[in-house]
């Protein structure tokens, strides 16, 4: 039922799909998900009228998931309407999905809000999801609470900041009754919106979140806390002007269900709130962030290690200032046995000593481990962790970012060589994800150490804005001796000005031919690296930044719509001054639902 379309695999309708029976057809559609619609459009088109309403027989009987990218394709299809063309066919659409941060590049108005809203617009709708719209409005939100979206379980509005008390009110005494998740985040709320959530119909509420409503207090945490909200297991309360006062009401509450709870930069919280959190009802708590804890010293992490919340199995307390070694160390041997993920970046405090203790302590369950921006540890830190009894770690983060008082990043180079070629043979070997980003005194002795190494399970390198060259791509591409980096699928080389395309080109024809994810950003690359990568062995990739890299011109960019990267999904081409709107334009010729980033200073047509 596949063929190919301007190098892109395309649903097609042939004589197999025009004569098997409906029901069949119908009952192999439901595994898939459509949300590619160009897709359709050329099936479509390329079907006889007969066979075009088989088709749309078939999508008027399954459920159809729609994910709308903020990209020229999109922008064109919005504009030719395909909410109405959907409605209008009468296509069960379960998911609409809308994101991206960029709310100045197109509009999805409150026309279009009330379309999906009305009887005959998209009653079977289970979730919507509205990111970064600055021009929806109250008005939006009226027509969804009054409209005929009874069966909507998810709905997220999360930062259009025009939403205000009014339109939540609305939502809360509205028609969706079966609503389970509800994210209204970084919008104009305050506690009369939170009270309006607290009494109204959604009594199977499972997660809300309220983070960035900074005019949300203890008073409306309060009314939550005291609703009845008893299968609420995730509340995310971040960045709202709460105290000890609302942790108290949350611990002592009828939430007794949580198992996620975020407090992040909830700056008034103190050590009292969180003695009082650790010794409360929340005992399925799973989930804990609480960072940039201003107010929280040793006192607190003390707390957390001995209370009752024995159920945690992640943990964030990041960017907590005065957190020290006496403190982290109550990790060593505390009631945390079956921590998974623990956040530790930005403490100050801590030091090599206590890496030391922890990586030779009862937390052997820790899958995820980030300990960046710990401006006092070093390579010993680090050689310790990859010695250490921590061998079930997936995840490690020590990433080095160096803010001044001028607000300006510097690199000071804590850890070096040393450290990374302790991780490449060390007893790490579960480990997929490591970050490195902004580690400046990492060089391509570290990267001929890992692709010589004995991390064989790693997927996912971050090299940004390290030292590495040519020389360190070149064994990365040629890393076969032992496995090791061979199931690499991430590689963030951004802003290493010493690769070239001779770098580019070993990766473009070497072993590692797993990599779906490449960014160059800022590297000193040309048209000679785009066409090997065009015609090479990377052909699963689907994402490739190339931003900032001056030498690319047109030819390059035409060369990759030419070339092999029939899967390439992603490509990020902004600010390559020698890259024209023709250029760009060829490559969406290419792959129309291409998600491509362009210089503002032009358009595509």
């Amino acid at each position: 039922m596949t063929s190919e379309y301007k190098g892109r695999s395309t649903i097609q309708i042939d004589g197999l799909f025009y004569y098997l029976p409906l029901d069949i057809i119908v009952h192999t559609m439901t595994y898939l998900s459509i949300d590619d619609w160009e897709r359709l459009d050329v099936a479509l088109l390329y079907s006889h009228s007969e066979r075009r309403e088989r088709w749309l027989q078939v999508l008027r009987s399954i459920p159809v998931d729609v994910k709308i990218k903020n990209n020229s394709f999109w922008i064109r299809r919005i504009d030719k309407g395909i909410l109405k063309w959907v409605i209008a066919r009468g296509v069960n659409v379960t998911s609409w999905e809308i994101y991206d941060d960029d709310g100045d590049n197109w509009n999805f108005s409150e026309q279009q809000l009330m379309e999906i809203s009305i009887v005959n617009g998209l009653p079977m709708l289970q979730t919507l999801i509205i990111e970064h719209r600055k021009y929806i409005d109250d008005t939006g939100v009226i027509a969804l609470a009054n409209g005929n979206l009874t069966k909507l379980k998810t709905l997220t509005l999360s930062f259009c900041g025009k939403i205000t008390d009014t339109g939540v009110i609305a939502l809360g005494n509205g028609n969706l009754t079966s609503l389970t998740s509800f994210d209204i985040s970084g919008c104009g709320i305050t506690d009369t919106g939170v009270h309006a959530v607290a009494n109204g119909s959604w009594t199977n509420l499972t997660s809300l979140d309220i983070s960035f409503c900074n005019e949300i207090t203890d008073a409306g945490v309060m009314i939550l806390a005291s609703c009845n909200f008893t299968s609420m297991t995730s509340l995310n309360i971040s960045s709202c002007h709460i105290t000890d006062a609302g942790v108290h009401a949350i611990a002592n509450g009828s939430l007794t269900s949580l198992k996620s709870l975020d407090i992040t930069c909830c700056l008034d919280i103190t050590n009292a709130g969180m003695v009082t959190l650790v010794n409360s009802s929340l005992t399925r708590l799973s989930s804990l962030a609480i960072t940039y804890g201003e107010n929280i010293s040793d006192v607190g992490l003390f707390a957390l290690t001995d209370g009752t919340l024995s159920s945690l199995t992640s943990l964030d307390i990041s960017t907590f200032d005065y957190i020290s070694d006496a403190g982290f160390q109550a990790l060593y041997d505390c009631n945390l046995t079956i921590l998974s993920s623990l956040n530790a970046s930005g403490i100050d405090g801590i030091t090599d000593a206590v890496l030391v203790i922890l990586a030779n302590g009862t937390l052997t369950g820790l899958t995820s481990l980030d300990i960046s921006d710990c401006h006092n540890v070093s390579d010993a830190g680090v050689i310790a962790i990859a010695n250490g009894n921590l061998t079930n770690l997936s995840s490690l983060f020590i990433r080095e970012f160096y803010i001044t008082d001028a607000g300006v990043i510097t690199d000071a180079g804590v850890i070096t060589d040393a450290g990374v070629i302790a991780l490449a043979n060390g007893t790490l070997t579960s480990l997929t994800t490591l970050s490195l980003s902004c580690c400046d005194s990492i060089s391509d002795a570290g990267l001929i150490a890992l692709a010589n190494g004995t991390l064989t399970s790693l997927t996912s390198l971050d090299l940004f804005r390290c030292q590495i060259s040519d020389v360190g791509l070149l064994a990365l591409a040629n890393c076969s001796a032992k496995g090791a980096l061979t199931n690499m699928t991430y590689l963030y080389a951004s802003s290493c000005p010493n690769i070239t395309d001779v770098g580019v080109i070993a990766l473009a024809t070497g072993t590692s031919t797993s990599l779906t994810y490449l960014d160059l950003f800022g590297c000193e690359i040309s048209d000679i690296g785009l066409l090997a990568l065009a015609n090479g062995t990377l052909t699963s990739l689907t994402y490739l930044d190339i931003g900032c890299c001056h030498n690319i011109s047109d030819d390059g960019v035409i060369a990759l719509a030419n070339g092999n990267l029939t899967s390439l999904s992603s490509l990020n081409i902004a600010n390559c001054k020698n890259v024209t709107a023709a250029g760009a334009d060829t490559v969406l010729r290419r792959f129309p639902d291409l998600d491509i980033i362009v210089s503002s200073i032009y358009t595509i047509t």
